[in-house]
């Protein structure tokens, strides 16, 4: 008895197709050598085979974005939407001091001096703080159009640290969809930090039920502060009559370990006419 030996006439690659066209099977190694995928980037806007994020103008290859500690800046900018400081820079504050001294004619000389403090690089793991809610809030009912309170909250700094907070959390468990809010608000009790997001008609906060307001507060050694955080509801949000609005915090953007627990429940709007 005769044994031949077929050499093949065909690539590995064209041969899959044929086998696969055929109903022929293959090795499963074989087919594995052949379909890996590329390795996803751990860049936020990378997708396999892009050199730079479409998000933030990184490069792919850079490793993992990382987190300024100043308020206002992201991953991939140079400079703070909030602060207009270098992103690379070391994070400060600015305290401003009006003066105002009397003169012999009368008229009084006013004199403002700013003064720029640096916040010390951060410890996340030795920086604790504490968020709780003040149950003030006795929610109601809201009509299209209107903002309302959704959170009154106390964060308190336990560390001895300047510690900048850049933003909060939210998360709808209510029953109001996604486009019936078009922006948020937050305030510190003294109404020295204002910040906003969205506000116009048809701006898109909420993405799959959650959304991140900004702020640019920032916490000396020990501080307590309060914030009211608001929502936005569309002109054309009373076509949603009968749902709930239900924010809570899920968040607060910080770098620092919470002593206490996530989410931070809001207080309850329903919708109507």
């Amino acid at each position: 008895m005769k044994i031949m030996y077929l050499r093949p006439r065909y690539p590995l690659t064209l041969t899959l197709f044929l086998s696969t066209l055929l109903g022929f099977g293959l090795p499963a190694a074989a087919l594995a050598a052949t379909t890996q995928a590329p390795a996803a980037s751990s860049v936020p806007g990378c997708f396999p085979g892009a050199n730079f994020s479409t998000t933030t103008g990184q490069p792919c290859t850079s490793g993992a974005a990382v987190a300024s500690a100043i308020p206002g800046c992201m991953p991939g900018f140079a400079f703070s939407t909030m602060t207009g400081q270098s992103c690379t820079g070391t994070p400060s504050t600015t305290t401003t001091v009006t003066t105002v001294t009397a003169t012999a004619t009368g008229t009084p000389v006013i004199t403002t001096t700013s003064s720029a403090t640096s916040i010390a690089a951060i410890d996340p793991k030795n920086t604790v703080f504490k968020a709780y809610t003040v149950p003030l809030l006795a929610g109601g009912t809201v009509q299209a159009g209107m903002t309302v309170p959704v959170s009154y909250l106390q964060v308190m700094n336990e560390s001895s640290s300047t510690v900048p907070l850049k933003g909060f959390w939210v998360r709808e468990d209510g029953t109001t969809p996604d486009d019936a809010i078009i922006g948020f608000s937050s305030v510190d009790g003294k109404g020295l930090f204002r910040t906003s997001v969205g506000g116009t008609e048809g701006s898109a906060v909420m993405k799959d039920g959650t959304a991140y307001g900004p702020n640019a507060d920032v916490f000396a050694p020990h501080e307590m502060k309060l914030f009211t955080i608001k929502a936005q509801l569309s002109a054309n949000a009373a076509r949603y009559a009968g749902t709930s609005m239900k924010l809570n915090v899920t968040g607060i953007d910080v770098p620092a370990t919470f002593a206490t627990p996530f989410p931070i429940l809001g207080t309850t709007w329903t919708i109507t006419q």
